[in-house]
Parts: structure tokens; C-alpha cells; sequence
């Protein structure tokens, strides 16, 4: 069995990046991050294979030494659910792929294909990353062309066709 959760760690105001991961905290360093490879501009990590801890130890290296790392469900009115909930599904293993959709522009090298994000609110203003992810409606949501094309990459590797 092959188990996949995608998540956009930024604008998706449907499903927190944390529950769509399986997460206790938002993935250390995300607005740092590089993507993972040029046909894949919004996926900026995935795990590759089924794993239990999540965030990786080494995601933290992203991080400040005073970054605050907390599960963010500390002091919600349902932690004792949400607690029970990812420690019963979270040793299973999940593969997980963290994306980020932003408002970006096009960087002034010609050399660099890297689109820079705009800055404050620019960056983040009337992006829905929800239907981005999914390629909800393909005249507004076409950034998100990669991230199927990386799902349908994960599933013809699982199946045998890429081999």
C-alpha cells in the first residue's frame, strides 16, 4: 500500500497544511525553501518515501535556533482528539509532499527560470492555494499543473510504469 498526502503549506483557507500532512507543526523553513526540481516549481519537499516522523529531523536545520516549533493544536478545545487522531495514524507512514503557491514574478535574469515572490501582502493576496493544488479550474488554477504532474508521476512510479 502506497499512502500520499499532499499539503500547501501557505493560502489553502480549506485545509491547513498540518492536517493535510499529518503534521504537529508547519513545515520548518517553508518560505526559504527552494522547489524540488524545475518541472515541479511548487513542490518544495517531498519525503520520497513512507515515514512516521514528520517533520524530518532534518528539516529543522531551516530553521532559527529560537523558532518556535510547537504543535499547533496546543491549547485548542480539541487537542486530546487531535493528539489521538495523529498518533494513531501517523505510525502507519504517509509520503509527504509540501507545496506552496505565492504570487511570484519573474525574475530580472534571464539565466535564473526562478520566479521571485512579491513582497508583504502582494505575495499572498488572492491566491487560493485549495484549488490551485488540485487544478480546480484550469483558466484560473493552472499553476498548479506541476503538482498534478508530480501526483501523476508518484502513481505511475507505485504502479510499475516507470521502471
Amino acid at each position: 500500500k502506497h499512502r500520499v498526502c499532499y499539503g500547501n503549506t501557505c493560502n489553502d483557507f480549506l485545509v491547513r497544511y498540518q492536517t493535510a500532512t499529518l503534521s504537529p507543526c508547519n513545515l520548518p523553513g517553508w518560505k526559504k525553501r527552494d522547489s524540488i526540481a524545475l518541472q515541479y516549481p511548487h513542490i518544495i519537499q517531498d519525503t520520497q518515501s513512507h515515514v512516521t516522523e514528520f517533520p524530518l529531523p532534518d528539516d529543522f536545520s531551516f530553521l532559527a535556533p529560537m523558532a518556535d516549533t510547537k504543535p499547533y493544536f496546543v491549547g485548542d478545545a480539541k487537542e486530546t482528539h487531535i493528539r489521538t487522531m495523529m498518533d494513531a495514524l501517523a505510525p502507519i507512514g504517509w509520503r509527504r509532499v509540501s507545496a506552496r503557491f505565492q504570487r511570484a514574478a519573474p525574475s530580472m535574469s534571464s539565466t535564473n527560470a526562478r520566479r521571485r515572490k512579491l513582497p508583504g501582502l502582494l505575495g499572498d493576496a488572492g491566491v487560493n492555494a485549495h484549488n490551485a493544488l488540485l487544478v480546480v479550474r484550469p483558466m484560473m488554477d493552472s499553476d498548479g499543473k506541476d503538482t498534478v504532474a508530480h501526483l501523476c508521476q508518484v502513481l505511475r512510479e507505485q504502479c510499475g510504469f516507470d521502471q
